[in-house]
C-alpha cells in the first residue's frame, strides 16, 4: 500500500482541488427546491444522472442552465407536487424529491425510485 511518511516538525500546507460527487450533487440540486433565491453549484458533473435529475426539475417548474462547469438553478416558479415515473424510474436519487416536495407543498407523490441494478458490491 502506498503511503506518505511525514518526518519533522514542518507545518503541512497547501491546496487540493477536490472532485464533484455525484450523490451529493444530486443531493444539492434537489435542496435548491427549497428556495427561491438563485443557486449555483459549482464543479458540477455533467453526468447522465445529473441530467435526469435535471429533467425531473424541470418538470416541477425548476429553471436550469449550465455555464461552464456551473450548475444554476431557479425556483422561484415551481409547480406540483407528483413525479411522474417516466421521471423516477430513471435515477434512485428521485426518491430525495420526497422531502423537499413536502416541505414545499405539504405533500408529494413520487413513483418508486429506478436506476440502474445495485447488484453485488
Amino acid at each position: 500500500m502506498d503511503a506518505y511518511r511525514i518526518v519533522g516538525e514542518k507545518r503541512l500546507s497547501g491546496k487540493i482541488e477536490s472532485q464533484s460527487a455525484k450523490n451529493s450533487v444530486l443531493a444539492l440540486m434537489v435542496a435548491a427546491t427549497l428556495t427561491d433565491e438563485q443557486v449555483v453549484i459549482e464543479k458540477c458533473p455533467k453526468i447522465t444522472d445529473v441530467f435526469n435529475m435535471v429533467e425531473i426539475l424541470s418538470s416541477l417548474g425548476v429553471e436550469s442552465r449550465f455555464e461552464q462547469d456551473a450548475l444554476i438553478l431557479q425556483s422561484h416558479n415551481r409547480k406540483g407536487f407528483c413525479v411522474a415515473e417516466k421521471y423516477t424510474s430513471k435515477i434512485r436519487a428521485s426518491i430525495y424529491l420526497a422531502g423537499a416536495l413536502t416541505a414545499v407543498h405539504g405533500r408529494a407523490e413520487i413513483s418508486m425510485p429506478g436506476g440502474c441494478s445495485i447488484g453485488k458490491r
